[in-house]
């Protein structure tokens, strides 16, 4: 009887740290894919932002070239001013 008793403790000794291996590769395996797609999210957000100052940027010039064009406000020649620019625009 001794020795079965040995054998259901080692066998519940091998469980419980099944057990607590598998917890613990969760929780690291967990922590881990949450640091990279946070760093994948960072990496996106930075080009998404990149991109918007870009298209900032390129509006602005364009707006400060049909501000200087020398046709009057708001008239056809500075309405197919304006489209030309845009079109031309990368």
């Amino acid at each position: 009887m001794r020795r079965a008793a040995r054998h259901l403790l080692v066998a519940a000794a091998v469980a419980a740290a099944t057990v607590a291996g598998a917890g613990a590769a969760w929780l690291g395996g967990r922590e881990v894919t949450i640091d990279a797609a946070e760093r994948r999210l960072h990496a996106y957000n930075a080009g998404v932002l990149l991109d918007a100052n870009t298209v900032v940027h390129e509006t602005l010039e364009l707006l400060g070239h049909v501000a200087e064009s020398a046709h009057p406000r708001c008239s056809e020649a500075q309405l197919t001013y304006m489209r030309q620019l845009v079109f031309r625009a990368r």
